[in-house]
């Protein structure tokens, strides 16, 4: 009896921290599994919250107390059930009910991680995984040039658009350029072998952000870059350690560019802007209409098109040449601002929650910039890319900013117990 007693105190010390660890290894796998597909990082996103759940149900630990003493989960917690209450009052649309009630899965994913930062090293991981991805991403690029089709057999022409697999390369990469290099600069105790990894991973990540010629994450990643070394660097060195520092990316880049998929015209071509002034206009209009709760983020693409389809035609003259009519942007997903989009979906109590959440997010990166200077880059990327890019509620870019939040908000309760 004893002996069976024994076991089974045994079993649940052990299963916890082993489940820890699982989560930490699929956390890790998202950037590599959000460039291979939906169903692998949807995966990802929902089996690291289940093994989270399964580990607080076999130690007996209520993981809760210790959850709302962080000041990230509550804010994302109220962004969340306003989401769900415009989905209640307003309907799902075509997308259905579950559409809405599931980005559950990203609190559940954010919450697992910033409890396991209690017990084990949730950064180290993180950044682990993100370096996998764009090593993963480089690979696969390499080789679709190379032979016509990556290690999955996805073919050359799925690398050379802006849209799919390139836009979430170009997504991840956006972070990932600024972070890395910010990293090598800037933590000066780390080894020389990290550090230079670190910069050659910034090096890839910048091309990888070239190469997918999307203007918005390119802007982005070189003003997280310059904004993160402005911040720290001219307080810490010399302007002329800092325009060396720059040189060099510079000269790598040059040196790279060539390898490139970017073309002039592309860069220059403003009918994309025009269009996003009309789509902000229509946008705009819907949340006059739906102004407290929104229309809810699954309706949201029908309202759109019953918008566009009542209100008159609205063209503007691009610089350069042709025309763009509000007729011919069917099929928008997105309001391409984060604001808009907030409003538009969940109205102005969307937009109060995920300003709170901003905020508390923007405090947990003054706290942590001693120990991780290079994570306020990763804030800068995406103010920038919230200006006119992806979609905060779409699945893969709400489970990137879900595994950025992770990675921000992770040191907190290790620097809390450091401080005191």
């Amino acid at each position: 009896m004893i002996q069976a007693t024994s076991v089974m105190i045994q079993a649940t010390s052990v299963w916890p921290h082993r489940l820890d660890i699982c989560c930490l290894y699929l956390a890790a796998l998202f950037p590599v599994a959000l460039i291979i597909g939906n169903v692998p990082f949807e995966a990802v996103i929902a089996l690291t919250g289940v093994c989270w759940l399964v580990r607080c149900g076999i130690g007996r630990y209520n993981p809760v107390p210790n959850l709302l003493k962080h000041p990230l989960i509550l804010p994302w917690l109220a962004w969340y059930c306003i989401m769900v209450i415009s989905l209640l009052v307003n309907g799902p649309g075509d997308k259905g009910f579950m559409h809405d009630l599931v980005f559950i899965r990203q609190f559940l994913f954010v919450a697992a991680l910033l409890d396991i930062a209690q017990r084990l090293p949730v950064t180290r991981y993180l950044i682990c995984g993100l370096a996998g991805g764009i090593i993963w991403s480089g690979g696969n690029m390499l080789m679709a040039y190379l032979v016509g089709y990556d290690l999955l057999g996805t073919p050359l022409i799925d690398y050379q658009s802006k849209i799919f697999l390139t836009g979430r390369i170009a997504g991840i990469a956006a972070y990932a350029a600024p972070f890395f290099c910010c990293f090598a600069l800037l933590r000066t105790k780390e080894s020389v072998v990290n550090r230079m990894s670190a910069f050659a991973l910034g090096g890839l990540s910048f091309f990888l952000v070239i190469h997918s010629s999307v203007r918005t994450c390119i802007i982005a990643a070189f003003i997280g870059l310059l904004g993160c070394l402005a911040y720290y660097v001219l307080r810490r060195y010399s302007k002329k350690t800092l325009l060396l520092f720059l040189a060099g990316i510079v000269l790598v880049l040059g040196a790279l560019l060539p390898l490139t998929n970017v073309q002039p015209e592309k860069l220059t071509n403003l009918s994309s802007l025009y269009a996003r002034f009309i789509i902000w206009d229509i946008s705009f209009k819907i949340w006059q209409e739906h102004p407290l709760i929104g229309t809810s983020v699954s309706a949201l693409q029908d309202v759109y098109e019953e918008k566009v389809a009542t209100l008159p035609p609205k063209t503007l003259d691009v610089p350069g040449g042709g025309t763009i009519s509000s007729k011919q942007l069917t099929g928008i997903t997105h309001a391409h601002n984060h604001v808009l989009e907030l409003l538009t979906a969940t109205g102005i109590f969307g937009l109060a929650a995920f300003c709170w959440l901003f905020v508390q997010l923007v405090r947990v990166h003054i706290k942590n910039n001693q120990a991780y200077p290079e994570l306020i880059s990763l804030l800068l990327v995406f103010m920038v890319i919230g200006l006119a890019g992806y979609n905060i509620y779409h699945s893969w870019y709400h489970s990137l900013f879900a595994y950025i939040v992770a990675l921000s908000g992770a040191p907190y309760f290790l620097i809390k117990k450091q401080k005191s």
